[in-house]
């Protein structure tokens, strides 16, 4: 989420919620928790919290958070493009060393 999309989260909380009285501390705190969110997300969240609830809802009760990459599933998603640029002689002579080797380790 965007700075502007954060903050426009935070006026629509004091804009159904007159209780809730945006200032600057706040914004300092907020906007920079709220960045890590996912804004469309939130923005349901919000909508559909303000139809069942007569009070504001705390951060906690509103984030969507987009979910992490995996740095494993990358790599493996990586090797195996690489290993489709590989010539096919070239996977035989390697499994052909590899089988070579497990035999002589076994033995």
């Amino acid at each position: 989420m965007t700075q502007e999309e954060a903050i426009s989260i935070l006026e629509t909380i004091e804009a159904v919620y007159p209780k809730f009285e945006l200032n600057p501390t706040k914004a300092r705190l907020l906007v920079p928790k709220l960045m890590k969110m996912e804004y469309q997300g939130v923005n349901e969240k919000l909508a559909d919290f303000t139809v069942n609830h007569i009070y504001p809802p705390t951060i906690a009760e509103i984030a969507v958070y987009l979910p992490e990459t995996n740095v494993h599933t990358r790599k493996i998603n990586k090797w195996r493009k690489e290993a489709a640029n590989v010539s096919q002689a070239k996977k035989e002579a390697f499994a052909q060393a590899f089988k070579q080797l497990s035999n002589e380790k076994v033995k």
